[in-house]
């Protein structure tokens, strides 16, 4: 089958879409896994992903590293590509309960408050999943990750008892 050049096109527009949405709450998940204070690069030092005329581009204190377009995804399968999409809509859904439930955890009630940090904590079970499936695509796209986006992936990584 020829490669599909709008398939892939989608695919970098979907992981974009999909860490774009993990930094915008990046700093509350680790704050919350972690239960301690930020420690580390505040996030205008960080690496971040972002769409530029429909190529994928990685900046680092906001100039450019990396630029990875749709014809540079000619190696990967066509169900990879068709299948990011997949991961982005679920980040997006997780996202949406994170942003509604995570702002009443400092107004709740003690056994409110435990209901909330169990259903936060399913929350990042799942974007961490999402996360790390974006990730490794974004990998074997080509783009290097820095620190921040490893340290994310490790973290939310599910852990086995």
């Amino acid at each position: 089958m020829p490669f599909d050049i709008a398939l892939a096109a989608a695919a970098l527009a979907a992981a974009t879409q999909g860490v774009t949405l993990f930094d915008k709450i990046a700093d509350q998940v680790v704050r919350f896994k972690t239960k301690r204070p930020l420690a580390g690069e505040p996030p205008q030092h960080r690496m971040t992903i972002e769409e530029s005329d429909g190529e994928l581009v990685s900046k680092v204190h906001g100039h450019e590293v990396e630029r990875i377009t749709a014809r540079d995804l000619v190696h990967l399968d066509a169900d990879v590509l068709r299948h990011i999409k997949v991961y982005e809509e679920s980040m997006q859904n997780n996202y949406t309960l994170w942003e509604k439930v995570y702002p009443q955890l400092p107004l709740s009630p003690p056994m409110e408050r435990a209901r909330l940090e169990l259903q936060l904590a399913q929350v990042t079970d799942a974007i961490g999943a999402d996360l790390k499936h974006i990730l490794d695509f974004l990998e074997d796209a080509g783009l290097g990750l820095d620190d921040h986006y490893r340290y994310a992936r490790d973290l939310l990584a599910p852990t086995t008892d």
